[in-house]
């Protein structure tokens, strides 16, 4: 997302704000898995489903990056793996300089930045404490 925004020079036309929109379904779905994955180990009574249910999990976000390695012989995969150097980082690009599809991607960008670092690495192990005496208890436990 960060990439796709600062450098829209080095997109074809409008390929700037599809990389956008497909690092944000990206973002969403690693968002909605983590999610389901504390609310399924939170409510798990034994080591072993909360292991099985990891694992399963863990399978459902790595099928993008199996879709990905699919494309051994595409051009788009050499591009990822081997990007082209930026010397320029528009750290000094003014806000004012961007489109308007930008302007509006940079400050929903910074939001959801904000919320990840703050929910994944500060709020979720008080959530996880949380939701076990929240959740109800699946067996009658």
């Amino acid at each position: 997302m960060k990439f796709a925004n600062n450098h829209p020079e080095l997109f074809v036309s409008c390929g700037s704000e599809i990389s956008y929109g497909i690092a944000c379904i990206q973002v969403f779905c690693a968002l909605l898995a983590e999610s389901i994955n504390i609310i399924l180990l939170t409510s798990q009574h034994t080591v072993d489903h909360c292991i099985i249910h990891f694992v399963a999990l863990e399978v459902i976000m790595e099928v993008s990056s199996l879709y990905y390695e699919s494309l051994l012989h595409n051009k788009l995969t050499k591009i990822v793996h081997h990007p082209p150097a930026v010397t320029n980082f528009n750290r000094d690009m003014n806000f004012s300089d961007r489109s308007c599809f930008h302007k509006g991607a940079r400050v929903f960008f910074k939001i959801i930045r904000a919320l990840y670092v703050g929910i994944i690495y500060y709020y979720v192990p008080f959530v996880v404490l949380f939701t076990q005496w929240f959740l109800p208890i699946a067996g009658g436990h």
